[in-house]
């Protein structure tokens, strides 16, 4: 199978886009083929996209606004990129959150969340499994404000305990 409607087509635009002040830039494009494993095995897909003369490979991934697309349309890829950011961000807040005030700690893990939340809507109906460690990540994420929590609260008994004894060794 050839691609030639998918190539006429971006030939067709490509006019359009240099007399609005547009330029398609070649060598950023990227192409997929979304569709089944055994699709994906009857077409050739070697020889790559002609867009206005030059040769665009396929991928087996994009990334289109922050999400990681696969030709099979499992999410694999961007959850697992997910997971690897909220480890990175979980390991990080780990590190300064005694520091921070219990606010600043809970508004932080909730830009985080929201961040890398925003494309979740794509995650509709996929399997549990990335669902489940998606939800252990966050819980994870919430954790650490938790366990923030908890020593900021033993941090404050330390100190009224302390306060308490320096106040009757005085008298």
């Amino acid at each position: 199978m050839t691609f030639k409607a998918v190539s006429q087509c971006v030939a067709d635009v490509s006019p359009w886009f240099l007399e609005n002040g547009l330029l398609l830039n070649i060598t950023k494009n990227e192409a997929v083929l979304f569709c089944t494993r055994t699709q994906h095995e009857k077409i050739s897909t070697a020889s790559g996209l002609d867009v206005t003369g030059a040769i665009v490979p396929f991928h087996y991934t994009v990334k289109l606004l922050g999400v990681t697309l696969d030709s099979g349309l499992t999410m694999d890829r961007h959850v697992t990129g997910v997971l690897r950011s909220y480890s990175y961000h979980t390991h990080t807040l780990w590190h300064i959150c005694l520091l921070l005030p219990l606010d600043s700690a809970k508004m932080i893990v909730h830009s985080i969340v929201s961040w890398l939340d925003y494309a979740n809507a794509l995650l509709h109906g996929m399997f549990g499994s990335s669902l489940d460690k998606l939800q252990v990540a966050q819980n994870s994420l919430a954790g650490v404000v938790c366990q923030a929590l908890h020593s900021a609260s033993d941090r404050v008994t330390e100190a009224a305990s302390l306060v308490t004894n320096l106040s009757t060794d005085n008298i």
